[in-house]
């Protein structure tokens, strides 16, 4: 007659399977949720590129549009123009905006490269002259318009829409924006021509 197996192993056996439960599932959920957290602050980011070929062939222009997304949300854009000669495969930045701007290179003639601002942006780096190419940056009259103004807070505040708190948080950020903007004409002033559009 075989052996029967001792109620004390079954017990045992019932009781292994207890403790993995209650140590190893709660544990490997831990793991599962840190490495998601990792990789969602870890975040992703990619390109966007044009290149467009000098009149004469002499030189390329490439125009890259870099997006990061990290936790949340929210996207990083910094935008760069680089310049190279067609024969070389080494470039040199001579444009770059941070913080969501958009520019357009394009060649008016082999020596000249126009870049047109579309949008308010913090401007990090931009060359006038690169190799025997001239580069001229344009912006729309429109963009140079204030776009941040105390008015409407006042407004809000005083019609008894905003209380005290949100009312200076506001007049804050509104001030970091009318300084981000302030520089933004400044360097419009130093580096651009304003045309009508």
């Amino acid at each position: 007659m075989p052996d029967k197996p001792s109620i004390r192993s079954g017990k045992r056996l019932g009781w292994q399977i207890a403790v993995w439960a209650i140590i190893a599932f709660p544990a490997l959920c831990i793991l599962l949720l840190v490495l998601v957290v990792f990789q969602a602050f870890r975040g992703s980011c990619w390109d966007e590129r044009k290149e467009s070929t000098s009149p004469d062939s002499k030189h390329i222009a490439r125009s890259v549009v870099h997006f990061c997304q990290h936790f949340g949300p929210d996207i990083m854009v910094t935008q760069f123009i680089e310049l190279a000669k067609i024969d070389r495969s080494d470039s040199v930045k001579v444009f770059q905006n941070d913080m969501g701007g958009s520019a357009l290179a394009h060649w008016s003639d082999s020596q000249h490269l126009t870049v047109e601002i579309g949008a308010k942006s913090a401007v990090a780096l931009s060359l006038h002259d690169f190799d025997g190419v001239h580069i001229t940056y344009y912006v729309p009259r429109g963009l140079m318009s204030t776009a941040f103004s105390d008015t409407q807070i006042e407004t809000l505040h005083q019609a008894g829409k905003l209380n005290d708190a949100n009312y200076e948080t506001m007049k804050k950020g509104n001030q970091f924006w009318r300084e981000w903007e302030e520089r933004f004409f400044r360097w419009v002033s130093e580096n651009a021509t304003i045309v009508q559009k």
